[in-house]
């Protein structure tokens, strides 16, 4: 059964989005606050919050150079690779048994 097929009355209902525009749930697998990116001067992204729950697509949609690329390489940490490259913020990873996928 692919994602789409599953019928809306099934779907994770969202709650409101708190102040900052972030979810407010304590059901994040993973939690970013305040994350910044800075290759030398120039800033690749700068104060990103946002939380990311369990079995839902999440997408990073834009322009060519926005920034997408270099945001999942600080969150797999491959920017630590890149010598000029400064990453500052928070990433919480939370596994539970329960996401596992069975």
């Amino acid at each position: 059964m692919s994602l789409g097929s599953e019928p809306r009355s099934t779907m994770p209902k969202l709650k409101a989005p708190a102040a900052g525009g972030v979810p407010a749930t304590p059901e994040s697998i993973l939690e970013i606050e305040n994350l910044e990116l800075h290759y030398g001067r120039k800033a690749a992204f700068t104060q990103i919050d946002m939380r990311i729950r369990p079995g839902l697509v999440t997408a990073f949609v834009g322009p060519s150079g926005c920034g997408k690329s270099s945001f999942l390489m600080a969150l797999n940490r491959l920017s630590d690779l890149v010598p000029s490259c400064k990453v500052s913020g928070s990433v919480r990873f939370t596994a539970k048994r329960s996401w596992a996928a069975t």
